[in-house]
């Protein structure tokens, strides 16, 4: 079962500054904001609902299989995504840029507020 009152990430990197986090934060009525950010989940996890300026898209689950798309508004490629919701603690996401045509497959974890 997709879980929506926390969020799910993977750190994309380390640098000097620490850790760049990818983090998907899904809602009970289909919305989906992604973030790419330095900060940790439990400081994205605050954060209020906007989806004006934000990554953002609609998602669809079927038994065990997740499938949604992010853009915004404002020259935002738009990223396809579908996977697997396994119980508890993490998706394993296929994405696929629909400029660039770049696919790659990871796993978030899931992390409760």
């Amino acid at each position: 079962m997709l879980q929506t009152e926390g969020l799910y990430f993977r750190i994309l990197k380390t640098d000097a500054f620490g850790e760049i986090y990818k983090m998907f934060r899904f809602y009970p009525d289909g919305v989906v904001l992604a973030y790419n950010v330095y900060n940790t989940p439990d400081h994205v996890i605050n954060l209020d609902r906007e989806l004006k300026g934000n990554i953002h898209g609609c998602y669809k689950t079927q038994a065990d299989s997740i499938f949604f798309t992010t853009k915004v508004y404002y020259e935002h490629i738009p990223i396809f995504y579908d996977g697997q919701i396994h119980p508890g603690d993490s998706l394993v996401l296929h994405s696929k840029n629909q400029r660039t045509k770049e696919e790659a497959t990871h796993t978030y974890y899931y992390n409760k507020p």
